[in-house]
């Protein structure tokens, strides 16, 4: 743990040539001149395991790349691309050998997508990517191609992206698409999942089910808008139900949905209980009828205790469908229990 006093880095690297363990608090405004402070000094480091630092230049990047040390990375002030010369490297198969744990903050999304085009080698297990500025399509449809090319797409469990944007921010209003996440479908052992934009998603039933199936491992998948009044088009509830088929460890749930939708529960609802889901996040989500919606929710999450939503306008709606699945779940419990005695009892009796 170095701080910043950066005037003493030369002399740290000088007499500490085998360190493994970096982390360097700069606190100044003057990021130019501590950026190649900083550089020059991580430059110097041979054996380094784990570095966390605010901003470093491409040349201490490209030496990292080459390093078959380094298991864990942190950039917390990117502002400018990693990689100018692009994945041109002497041996590309060797870049990022190591690295499992990555954070990055970044200021848009071209910079994330150089950084990543770079690093699709890596076994990573945990990614957090936060972005300063909203992604146009490009941008991110760029972003998530990156990952058709990633090598080891059962390794990653954990990714969090996060992309900033203010309200108002001038000719970006992209809404991400099926399409823009369905490259991240590969990566089967996800277990924890969080998407978060300015402007939310437009996903369909047939996506979150995709989801569902991709992923068996899933404990907490949450896909919101940052602001949550701009969401787009929404999976009704029966993407509810397919997450309780294929989503069996599934414990926090953050999702918008069209609540409009009817349902004939009794033709769809299935007769299987998904009991690890407790809490549940239904943003800005329009609703119709909250008595069928709270039967939908009683009837296939058990467990759900603690329902949460950000509308005002529909607070009343969702408020009733909190109250109902309190009262409906031990009663949906109580009927299974007696289903399950009575069948008991009919498989004795035809046994005897």
């Amino acid at each position: 743990m170095v701080p910043c006093g950066l005037s003493a880095l030369s002399l740290v690297a000088s007499k500490c040539p085998c360190l493994t363990y970096v982390q360097i608090f700069d606190e100044s405004s003057r990021r130019n001149t501590n950026t190649e402070a900083v550089s020059s000094f991580v430059r110097s480091l041979e054996r380094v395991k784990s570095l966390n630092v605010k901003s470093i230049n491409h040349s201490a990047f490209r030496h990292l790349a080459g390093l078959n040390t380094l298991e864990s990375l942190t950039v917390g002030g990117l502002h400018a691309v990693p990689f100018p010369d692009g994945v041109d490297f002497p041996s590309r198969n060797s870049a990022f050998s190591a690295p499992r744990y990555l954070t990055l903050v970044v200021t848009n999304g071209d910079f994330a997508t150089n950084f990543m085009a770079v690093a699709c080698h890596a076994p990573l297990q945990i990614v957090l990517l936060t972005t300063q500025r909203s992604w146009t399509k490009v941008e991110s449809s760029l972003f998530f191609s990156v990952f058709q090319s990633y090598w080891f797409p059962s390794s990653l469990r954990f990714l969090d992206i996060d992309i900033g944007g203010e309200r108002h921010e001038a000719g970006v209003k992209y809404t991400m698409t099926s399409n823009d996440l369905r490259p991240l479908l590969a990566f089967n052992n996800l277990d924890y999942l969080q998407l978060k934009t300015p402007y939310g998603f437009s996903l369909d039933d047939d996506f979150v089910a995709a989801m569902a199936v991709a992923w068996p491992q899933i404990k907490t998948l949450i896909i919101r808008a940052a602001f949550s009044n701009l969401s787009r088009s929404n999976p009704t509830p029966a993407a509810l139900i397919s997450l309780s088929r294929h989503s069996q460890h599934l414990r926090s749930l953050g999702l918008y949905i069209d609540a409009t939708h009817r349902l004939n529960l009794v033709l769809q609802t299935p007769r299987v209980r998904q009991t690890a889901l407790v809490t549940a996040n239904f943003g800005n989500s329009p609703i119709s009828s909250p008595i069928q919606m709270a039967g939908l929710l009683s009837s296939i999450f058990p467990a759900l205790s603690n329902i949460r939503t950000s509308d005002s306008v529909q607070e009343k709606e969702w408020g009733e469908v909190k109250r109902l699945v309190k009262r409906l779940v031990p009663i949906f419990a109580a009927i299974r229990a007696e289903e399950k005695d009575f069948l008991t009892a009919e498989l004795a009796t035809a046994s005897a």
